[in-house]
C-alpha cells in the first residue's frame, strides 16, 4: 500500500498515472494545475471534500489527521479492482477562504488513460458548485 503524498517534500511518480492539484507555491513540485481559491472556511471545505469523496463508488478513507487536515483515500476500478491512491490537504487562507490540495495516483500500471486526471477535475467541479 502506498502511503500520503506530502505535498512538502514529495514528487509525483515517473509514470504518468497520477494528477497533481496545488495552489501556488504549496507543493515542491510542479501541480499539474493550480488550485482554486474557495470562499469557504477550512471547515466547510472539509465538509463539502468528505461528502463528495464518500460519495464516490469503490472509495474508502484509509487514514486522515484532522490537525493537518488531510485525508487519505482507495478508490478501486470498476471491472479489475485495481487501486489508485487520493492524498487531499484541506488549506486554510483566513477565516472565510481556503484551497486545496489533491494527488491521485494508480498503484499499478504505467498509463492510466487519464483516469487520475479526470476524477480529480470532477471532484473540483462539484467543490466549485
Amino acid at each position: 500500500m502506498l502511503v500520503p503524498f506530502n505535498f512538502a517534500h514529495d514528487y509525483p511518480t515517473q509514470k504518468p498515472n497520477h494528477y497533481l492539484v496545488c495552489p501556488k507555491n504549496f507543493c515542491k513540485a510542479t501541480p499539474d494545475q493550480i488550485s482554486p481559491i474557495l470562499k469557504l472556511s477550512s471547515t466547510q471545505l472539509k465538509k463539502k471534500v468528505a461528502h463528495i469523496i464518500t460519495n464516490q463508488p469503490r472509495t474508502k478513507l484509509i487514514e486522515y489527521n484532522n490537525k493537518k487536515h488531510y485525508y487519505f483515500y482507495e478508490q478501486r476500478s470498476k471491472v479489475f479492482k485495481f487501486p489508485d491512491y487520493i492524498t487531499v490537504q484541506i488549506i486554510p487562507i483566513n477565516e472565510n477562504e481556503s484551497s486545496l490540495a489533491i494527488y491521485s495516483q494508480s498503484k499499478y500500471g504505467y498509463y492510466d488513460f487519464g483516469i487520475n486526471q479526470k476524477r480529480i477535475e470532477n471532484w473540483l467541479n462539484q467543490i466549485q458548485k
